[in-house]
């Protein structure tokens, strides 16, 4: 909060954030009652809940455009454009991210997991989620081959969320900024820019990696280059790290599955099982709960009919518990038996979606919560008494642990 701090006061940022969570919890209760008259719209956009549907417009992302309101205008990256600009960054990221895979890098990630974990003993609700965002980073750092300074690069992250925070609050209700507020915004978007700016600057190794890059025919290609990297590195730690935090206070919450998936880790397997967990906090849990798209011409799909510049959701959250695709939609199993038995609709389970806008980075997210997931179960165990659990809110919604959460080493492994 180095710059949010010279423009907002804490409770100022707050409020801002109980406003999103509002909505948030609001984007819940429709998701988990589908059927409901009310349940097709959200804070006066259509929302989508049907999987069937979601495929399709996923499926036609010519036409069905990302739309990230206010964010899209003042941070062009692969995660806010659309048509040629979007194939161009897409086109400078993938084969980046493909050759990470192709290397085989189950042992790297491995060992980056392993080095961040070494000496812990014990961390609490206030740290957990910055030790799960060192690894996230560093596995990122690997997967550009870079060497920049993870905590220089993470002492930017909570100034950029504060950002993202802002600009969604305004994309939500504009009207609740006045000119004053509305300017202050643009002041701090300019400094949190440049701030970034500056670190990367000062990193040859960052440097290097500009100079190399394939967005030199987009206009004002240099301020491009600089978004779109800032909002990978963060996007992707973002989203990775959240579903850790997700996966962490469920284990807390649930010692016979916390001991379970322990046990079959320690008899050498426990890939399934893991996996079928994070699978299962993945859609109850999704990182990013929904999202905004505008169609560019009037279409029918699946009987739906969109107009030529509608802007509406699409909740995941919705289509994730939808109760014609899921038994016991609403309820978390840490062995959901679709995942075990793997029958399930993948049309229903979008984590990272579908159609030419997949999330880029899917591949490497799955191997690095397989990867991270296994050691923590291993080697640690997770407690809380709590039964409720606070929602934040952002690029990505994470939860807020409780005061009382415990992450502490094992002494039997």
């Amino acid at each position: 909060m180095k710059i949010a701090g010279q423009y907002y006061t804490p409770q100022k940022l707050l409020g801002y954030q109980r406003d999103l969570s509002g909505i948030l919890a609001e984007l819940f209760a429709k998701s988990t009652a589908i059927r409901h008259p009310d349940a097709g719209h959200l804070h006066g956009a259509r929302l989508l809940h049907d999987p069937v549907l979601i495929d399709q417009v996923f499926r036609k992302s010519e036409i069905f455009e990302k739309d990230m309101l206010t964010i899209a205008n003042v941070s062009k990256s692969r995660l806010t454009e659309n048509g040629e600009n979007w194939k161009a960054l897409r086109n400078h990221s993938q084969p980046i991210f493909n050759q990470f895979m192709r290397e085989n890098p189950s042992e790297r990630i491995s060992n980056i997991v392993t080095e961040r974990l070494a000496g812990i003993q014990t961390e609490d609700a206030s740290s957990t989620y910055n030790l799960f965002s060192k690894i996230t980073v560093h596995v990122f750092k690997d997967v550009l081959a870079l060497n920049f300074d993870v905590s220089e690069m993470l002492s930017h992250f909570d100034d950029i969320r504060y950002l993202i925070t802002l600009l969604t609050a305004f994309s939500w209700d504009p009207d609740e900024f006045d000119e004053s507020e509305e300017e202050t915004l643009n002041k701090f978007t300019q400094d949190v820019y440049a701030a970034f700016a500056e670190t990367c600057a000062s990193d040859p190794n960052i440097i290097s990696y500009f100079s190399q890059s394939s967005l030199h025919n987009l206009p004002d290609h240099k301020g491009t280059s600089l978004t779109d990297f800032m909002q990978n590195v963060f996007a992707g730690f973002e989203t990775t790290a959240s579903t850790m935090s997700w996966i962490a206070v469920s284990l807390a919450r649930n010692t016979n599955l916390q001991n379970y998936l322990h046990q079959a880790v320690k008899d050498g397997g426990g890939d399934s099982e893991v996996q079928s967990f994070i699978n299962e906090t993945l859609r109850y849990f999704p990182p990013i709960p929904f999202l905004g798209r505008r169609a560019n011409q009037t279409i029918e799909v699946e009987g739906e009919a969109f107009n030529e510049g509608e802007f509406f959701l699409i909740s995941i959250l919705g289509l994730q518990r939808h109760p014609d695709y899921w038994e016991n939609p609403n309820d978390f199993e840490g062995q959901r038996k679709e995942f075990i038995e793997n029958k399930f609709d993948k049309r229903a389970f979008q984590p990272f979606i579908s159609g030419a806008r997949v999330c880029g980075g899917r591949r490497i997210a799955e191997l690095e919560l397989l990867i991270a997931v296994k050691q923590l179960v291993l080697g640690f165990e997770f407690t809380t008494a709590s039964e409720k659990i606070g929602l934040d809110y952002a690029l990505a919604m994470r939860p807020i642990l409780p005061s009382d959460f415990k992450m502490t080493r094992r002494s039997n492994v």
